[in-house]
């Protein structure tokens, strides 16, 4: 028995030691091959190469070096080429410009690639994520994405264009250039910059991106030929504080792997080299991909004259029939992932990191008016996704709405056919100023269809809330149902003045109750966005009006009707059931318009780490009619509505508001974070 729990023990401590055990391992290694390169694939690679150029002349190939959003640079170049006929027969890349490497390897147009990018919500993509596996973000969905588009299961040694995607490993301390694997992993590890991202495992590694040390591996490049172009991204931002210790880090790493890629490049001086001038552009600008693809576009056509040297490629013809496939697959896969932003998980995805939900611009829930913040914890599986999110719920309505109070909200949601999502979700709130608790459900289930060629999108929605305890005000148990039809016009109007940005029109039927009594209404929503380009000035409009179907007047008003007011009489006005105030109006009416301004290209960041876009600040101005007269009530004030951006990745909407309420002559102010959880 002895001996057994001995054995029991040390097995235990295998187990255990045996990452450490392998680090170490790895570690002992001659410390005098760590400029040794690892490579996975080579052999294949190189007969690959052979076979598109068939031994009759020399091969090309294409550097894209890293360089973050500017590496989208290499869409404009990789466009060039193509109208000069060139397609290079092998690809080597890192970083950023591995994305691109990737997707054009797989066959994608330089015009698909960018289709791609520009409609996958790379903010919206990126979970932000507790550093418990190595980073702050995770891009697990957006590999996921990408991949859907391109077809599963993928490599890389099955793609049209060889590719090596160049890496650096925690655990040997070696570069590892991959030309084989799964697409995916690849995709994710190409990336994987220290602090930001988590490493990635691969065949006992732990991959991070190889722009690190090197942003243009051009050593690599001649080892197959003696024809290469490279297309360079550097960074050369000259109004950074060099003082700040960030800036400072970010600019340290810059140094050398800058330096790498230029003795590279001077050791090789035979290169044809694109130098995209996106120098000055902020690593972080994902959001100016257009401008930046131009700017490649015109960096290649710079250098016409030495392209016209190139050897004639195997040219177009061997990725017509590929790319006419992706027209199909990427038109159908981008319209299905605009109508709910859902990305199917073929594996078990969970992650942990803080969030926030937002109650009042949730156009779901007219029963709850708090946000909340906290610590939450999703897990996504095939068309399944759960979260439970805790934390301090807050409801930030000028003084007499102000509170904080722990909260605990659980979601599930379920995709169907593309087209409908059905969602379930549980909220307990734990009122610190009552000291009384609530409990909320809802249930929804909507469905979505674009028609008449994805011009329009409509909407048919169904939502069912309870709302159980000393709610402030609902009294104690609360029911609505709401039910109805809206319609989106998507493209917008455009003109010389004043475009049409958005616009969307519903009908729907909801019923108010508290298990004692029941009354219908019937409601009317209309938005209406104007943008008057290249001023940075908008109007929008929003409306709602609401009729009381059995006439008994009382006609409710909700929080997410958007009329902003401290007045109590007001905010609570239609819900009590049992003592009606009386009011016989069966009619209600709020109409909330802005008028603003966004500056244009206003990106201001801090420390090249968080990134501040779409700003813009507004008047605006809340009419209400609830009573039997012309007289509307209104509130007006300013709205400043801003997005912090980390990375120019992961986006934290923000709205702040503060004005005069005329219903009781006051201040009325509010705040709060955008709706992460959706």
């Amino acid at each position: 028995m002895k001996n057994l729990r001995k054995l029991f023990i040390i097995m235990l401590l295998v187990a255990l030691c045996a990452p450490y055990a392998f680090a170490n391992a790895s570690s002992v290694d001659d410390i005098m091959n760590s400029d040794v390169p690892i490579a996975y694939g080579d052999e294949q690679f190189r007969q690959r190469i052979l076979a598109r150029t068939e031994g009759k002349r020399s091969p090309v190939g294409l550097v894209l070096s890293g360089g973050s959003a500017r590496a989208m640079a290499h869409i404009g170049v990789l466009r060039y080429l193509e109208e000069k006929g060139i397609v290079p027969d092998y690809i080597i890349s890192n970083s950023m410009g591995s994305i691109v490497g990737l997707l054009y390897a797989a066959g994608m147009s330089p015009d698909q690639i960018e289709k791609v990018i520009l409609n996958s919500d790379f903010g919206k993509r990126l979970d932000f994520t507790l550093p418990l596996q190595g980073g702050l973000l995770r891009a697990d969905t957006l590999a996921e994405l990408a991949a859907s588009y391109l077809g599963k299961p993928l490599r890389l040694e099955n793609l049209e264009i060889p590719i090596i995607v160049v890496q650096e490993d925690l655990v040997t301390k070696r570069q590892i250039q991959i030309s084989e694997g799964d697409f995916a992993q690849v995709f994710l590890s190409s990336f994987s910059i220290p602090v930001y991202f988590p490493p990635v495992e691969y065949k006992g590694h732990l991959l991070i991106d190889g722009g690190i040390t090197n942003l243009a591996p051009v050593d690599l490049a001649f080892k197959y030929s003696d024809d290469v172009i490279v297309s360079t991204t550097f960074y050369s931002v000259d109004n950074l504080n060099l003082r700040n210790p960030l800036t400072n880090l970010n600019i340290a790493f810059d140094i050398q792997k800058r330096r790498s890629g230029i003795i590279e490049m001077k050791r090789n001086p035979s290169l044809i080299w694109i130098r995209c001038m996106v120098e000055k552009d902020s690593f972080m600008d994902f959001d100016n991909i257009k401008e930046i693809s131009q700017k490649g576009y015109e960096a290649a056509k710079a250098v016409d004259d030495q392209l016209a040297k190139v050897p004639q490629t195997k040219g177009l013809e061997s990725l017509t029939e590929k790319r006419a496939y992706f027209n199909e697959t990427l038109n159908k896969g981008i319209s299905n992932y605009f109508l709910f932003s859902h990305v199917h998980k073929s594996t078990g995805y969970s992650v942990m990191g803080f969030d926030s939900n937002s109650f009042v611009n949730d156009s779901r829930s007219f029963l709850k008016e708090n946000s909340t913040f906290g610590l939450d914890y999703r897990l996504e599986w095939g068309n399944f996704s759960t979260y439970l999110l805790g934390g301090l719920s807050y409801a930030t309505f000028s003084n007499e709405y102000f509170r904080a109070s722990p909260e605990l909200t659980a979601g599930l949601d379920y995709y169907a056919f593309n087209h409908v999502k059905a969602s379930v979700l549980v909220d307990f709130d734990w009122d610190s100023r009552s000291l009384t608790p609530s409990f909320y459900v809802r249930q929804n289930i909507e469905a979505r269809f674009k028609l008449l060629n994805d011009h329009f999108l409509i909407r048919g929605v169904e939502g069912f809330e309870s709302l159980h305890g000393e709610a402030r005000l609902f009294g104690r148990n609360t029911l609505l149902l709401n039910a109805g039809l809206d319609g989106s016009y998507l493209d917008g109007i455009k003109n010389k003045g004043w475009n049409l940005a958005g616009s969307r029109l519903g009908v729907y039927y909801q019923v108010l109750g508290d298990y004692l009594s029941f009354r219908s209404f019937v409601s009317l929503k209309s938005d209406v966005v104007l943008d008057a380009m290249p001023t940075g000035m908008f109007f929008s409009m929003r409306n709602t009006f609401r009729f009381a179907l059995d006439e008994k007047g009382d006609v409710p008003l909700f929080t997410q009707d958007g009329f902003r007011t401290n007045s109590n009489s007001l905010r609570t006005k239609g819900h009590n059931l049992i003592t009606p105030e009386g009011n016989p109006s069966n009619f209600l009416a709020v109409a909330s318009l802005h008028l603003g301004y966004r500056p244009i290209n206003f990106k201001p960041s801090f420390s090249e780490l968080v990134i501040l876009n779409n700003a813009s600040i507004s008047a605006y101005l809340d009419l209400l009619w609830a009573e039997e007269t012309f007289l509307p009530a209104l509130s007006t004030g300013l709205q400043m509505d801003i997005t912090t951006s980390f990375l120019g990745l992961k986006d934290f909407p923000f709205s702040i508001y503060c004005g005069y309420d005329q219903a009781v002559s006051s201040v009325v102010w509010g705040f709060f974070l955008g709706n992460v959880i959706s």
